[in-house]
């Protein structure tokens, strides 16, 4: 495992928080969460999570999107011994996410390389937690024979305080010695090549089907997939169905959500629960949740 990036005293704490503080954070944070109203447009963007991307592998410079060159490498991602490799599961492999989530940053760290590939051993599914905007989001499973489209962000400090920011309901830590293949050899891209990087993992776990076994999302595509793979449409109406029987669907669902965010966790989070498998991966070696010094955690290991 390499070492720990320096983060901010708040974002560690809100890290090494146990289950029932962190139950507690959310039930307060969707207490005061105010939601647009509920129309077509809060539906359909919800259902195209994680939301388009180029093809292949990118630079970008603020909201501008360039190809990944070595001599845009050299000059967007400047020395890279400098960054930390982070895989990009979801909507962070986006460029519209990521000039988001940077946009507060000064001009220079609202750069970053994008290294588009396939990460080996591991598929994606979608979180067991529904998100404010409606989506069921991405969140890494063990699957040996398969090899799931990810990306590797080449980030700077600041800009990996401003995702694990905005990452509420994930822990980070490393995932390693694991194999990423990029679509291109480095040095089309003037980029090293990945054995470790930080991974944003759900601590919701992964929604299974029927018989306990992870499911996949379908937007994210894979090679030797094993999972049965599920859109975001059709996961909203399993849930809607499940927790409310079948005269609410996922746009009805949705409308709940918007309406009064905090009963709608609630009212969710027992089905949840019990359709859930947790990480579980020697590989995966997460911020500790005890202050530094302390034991080495075991939840997730």
């Amino acid at each position: 495992m390499t070492t720990w990036p320096a983060l901010d005293p708040e974002l560690a704490e809100r890290l090494m928080l146990g289950d029932a503080a962190f139950r507690a954070m959310i039930d307060e944070f969707m207490a005061a969460l105010e939601l647009p109203a509920y129309d077509d447009a809060f539906y359909e963007r919800a259902i195209a999570y994680p939301w388009s991307r180029p093809a292949g592998s990118y630079a970008l410079d603020g909201e501008t999107v360039l190809p990944l060159t070595p001599g845009n490498a050299a000059l967007i991602g400047g020395d890279l011994a400098a960054r930390t490799p982070l895989l990009a599961i979801g909507s962070n492999g986006a460029p519209s996410t990521l000039a988001r989530k940077f946009a507060h940053l000064p001009r220079e760290e609202q750069q970053v390389l994008v290294v588009a590939g396939h990460l080996h051993g591991f598929d994606v599914g979608p979180a067991a937690r529904i998100t404010p905007y409606g989506s069921l989001p991405a969140t890494p499973f063990v699957s040996p024979e398969t090899a799931v489209r990810a990306s590797v962000l080449w980030v700077t400090q600041a800009q990996l305080t401003a995702l694990t920011w905005t990452e509420l309901s994930y822990f980070v830590g490393w995932i390693g010695p694991t194999e990423f293949e990029p679509d291109v050899p480095e040095a089309a891209t003037g980029t090293p090549a990945v054995d470790h990087a930080l991974l944003y993992v759900s601590r919701w776990g992964t929604l299974t089907d029927h018989d306990g076994l992870p499911l996949a999302l379908d937007s994210l595509a894979a090679r030797d997939r094993t999972a049965a793979a599920r859109g975001q449409a059709e996961l909203l109406e399993r849930v809607a169905n499940e927790v409310h029987g079948p005269s609410v669907d996922g746009r009805r669902l949705l409308r709940r959500l918007a309406d009064a965010p905090l009963t709608f966790m609630r009212e969710l989070e027992p089905w949840m629960a019990q359709h859930a498998a947790p990480f579980d991966s020697h590989l995966w070696h997460p911020f500790p949740r005890e202050p530094r010094g302390g034991p080495e955690p075991t939840h997730h290991q």
